[in-house]
């Protein structure tokens, strides 16, 4: 059975350096144990005694800050090394992707090797700008999610109350949900958005007026494209809630859920009817027929859809797929 002690205990080694954990919760028991002794020695019923040490301790964010001293970082080392691996992921997936996809067109389109490198070097680091900047503030925001709350509360004149064990979270588990999943779909929607402005206007191929031939249909933005994003930004805000609430919410978890259905529906009734890609595009490439509805390559796309979609829904309520859950 938990005990209160060992919620309190889990509370405050959940926002110090992992490296530093064994130490501080043992000194933190003793501490613990040894006021809760001199409380019994008073005649004092146990479970008021506890409770009345652990108010006397605060806050554990608050504990925890006295245990590691004042922040002087942007990222925290509680949060550290998994920023580092998911910028690492985030970085080895689309930078890479980015390169190869932009030489490869542009070659096709008839430009030099050297052009084509240089355009393509300029892309992915463009791409590794953009994945490290917004993977930066995803877990910049983890990281001050509690305290944030707190200054956005007294900003609006809500007391928030002195801290009671009442505020004790439920469990003992050391990561409350998985930030780097969050992250890592605000990164991809981010990129995502910028490639469908910037593809309108950067393209190896033009028509006869000297009109620049976009990769995605033009006409898609006479109705789906301003869907498209506004659903993508509506993504982006719902993760970000996620990562500032610092853990995880049925509400939140429910629009995820509904974004990623709608995102689906929508990409794969574009992809199956053929109304997503430029057909202009890929006539230049000489690739018209990779985008036909039915082909090899649109059915696999909307099978890649599905098991991303379907991914994502199945973490953002902990089953347990690949990394495991939140």
């Amino acid at each position: 059975m938990t005990t209160l002690t060992d919620r309190y205990v889990a509370a405050t080694l959940r926002w110090v350096p992992e490296k530093s954990r064994g130490d501080i919760e043992r000194e933190l028991r003793a501490s613990i144990g040894d006021a809760l002794d001199a409380r019994l020695a008073k005649g004092e019923h146990r479970e008021a005694a506890e409770t009345a040490v652990l108010t006397e301790l605060g806050d554990p964010m608050k504990l925890a800050d006295e245990y590691s001293g004042p922040p002087r970082y942007l990222i925290g080392p509680n949060v550290y090394h998994l920023y580092l691996r998911t910028l690492g992921a985030i970085c080895a997936l689309f930078v890479p992707g980015a390169w190869a996809l932009v030489l490869a067109v542009w070659v096709a389109g008839g430009a030099s090797l050297l052009t084509a490198l240089i355009t393509a070097s300029v892309g992915a680091l463009m791409v590794g700008l953009f994945a490290a900047f917004w993977t930066t503030v995803g877990f910049a925001v983890v990281d001050r999610s509690a305290e944030a709350r707190r200054e956005v509360a007294e900003a609006l004149g809500v007391a928030a109350g002195s801290w009671t064990p009442d505020r004790l979270p439920t469990g003992t588990s050391l990561r409350p949900f998985r930030a780097n999943d969050a992250v890592e779909a605000i990164v991809g929607g981010i990129i995502g958005i910028a490639f469908f402005f910037v593809q309108r206007s950067v393209s190896p191929f033009s028509d006869a007026s000297g009109h620049v031939i976009p990769i995605l249909s033009p006409d898609l933005w006479s109705f789906w494209a301003p869907i498209i994003v506004l659903v993508a930004v509506v993504w982006i805000v719902a993760e970000f809630v996620m990562l500032a609430r610092g853990t995880w919410s049925p509400w939140t978890a429910l629009a995820i859920t509904a974004l990623a259905v709608v995102t689906g529906a929508i990409y794969i009734g574009l992809l199956a009817s053929g109304q997503f890609f430029n057909t202009a595009f890929f006539e230049k490439l000489g690739a018209a027929p990779w985008i036909a509805p039915g082909s090899i390559s649109v059915t696999l796309m909307i099978i890649l859809s599905v098991i991303d979609n379907g991914t994502r829904i199945a973490k953002v309520w902990g089953v347990p797929i690949g990394k495991g859950p939140r």
